[in-house]
């Protein structure tokens, strides 16, 4: 559910419902925005005797995931962008490092990137436990990292504990309060949430934030409709459609 957007039709009452997908859409224009705007952040206001000076920037995905193969294209996309504008006085260079969502392996390419690429900054990081071992790691080197994953609720002292981490999304308690405030406005005392199966358990949490919020708006969770993960699947659209209609039955 994370950067979720409400999409729904207030039925018939008494069954209003808010139907919610997962949309990685903005995710990936931040991508675009980063890439495009951090080259002027890094240079610091250098003279322009630095001219064409070459940014080593690392990217830490889960490149088996449709996340990260969407993710991949859009770094690629801008990357190309930038360097094909010929009024820059920067070029960027992109080492793309697989972590398949696990901490561990995300430290060790983040050392790796660091140490033999000797990059600049670091982004990515889909889940928030991959976030912090790879600030850690920043911090000590004082390489900054980007990424757009987010705590259930910001920890004490996070500013303090990881320095050079940017969070570029909001904890999810705040997005779950957006949610519900939302379904608040439409009046929806009913919702169903729709989201795909995440292995790593990580949507247990939001849920819960998620009917607390709605309980603050005098709303609900009626259903809960689980898809199972889209790489296990043969054909996504189809598995989608039938899930669909069986809710459309009860």
């Amino acid at each position: 559910m994370d950067d979720t957007f409400c999409y729904g039709v207030k039925a018939q009452n008494p069954r209003p419902r808010c139907i919610f997908f997962a949309n990685r859409v903005l995710k990936l224009w931040l991508f675009f925005f980063v890439f495009i705007c951090f080259p002027l952040v890094l240079s610091n206001g250098e003279e322009t005797t630095n001219a064409n000076k070459l940014i080593k920037i690392g990217a830490i995905i889960d490149i088996h995931s449709r996340t990260g193969r969407e993710e991949k294209t859009a770094l690629d996309i801008a990357v190309q962008s930038f360097n094909s504008n010929d009024s820059n006085n920067h070029k960027l260079s992109l080492h793309i490092q697989d972590s398949g969502r696990n901490p561990l392996l995300a430290a060790t390419v983040a050392r790796k990137l660091i140490k033999e690429q000797e990059v600049e900054v670091i982004i990515g990081l889909e889940t928030w436990e991959e976030a912090v071992v790879v600030g850690d790691i920043g911090s000590r080197a004082q390489v900054p990292v980007l990424s757009f994953a987010a705590p259930a609720i910001t920890p004490p002292l996070a500013t303090a504990r990881w320095p050079f981490l940017v969070r570029m999304a909001n904890e999810d308690s705040k997005q779950m309060k957006c949610i519900a405030a939302i379904i608040g406005l439409f009046n929806w005392k009913r919702v169903i949430v729709i989201y795909e199966d995440d292995s790593f358990g990580s949507e247990s949490g939001k849920l819960a934030l998620l009917s607390e919020a709605l309980q603050d708006v005098g709303s609900e969770v009626e259903f809960r409709l689980v898809l199972p993960p889209f790489s296990s699947v043969t054909n996504p659209n189809v598995a989608v459609h039938e899930e669909l209609k069986n809710l459309q039955k009860k």
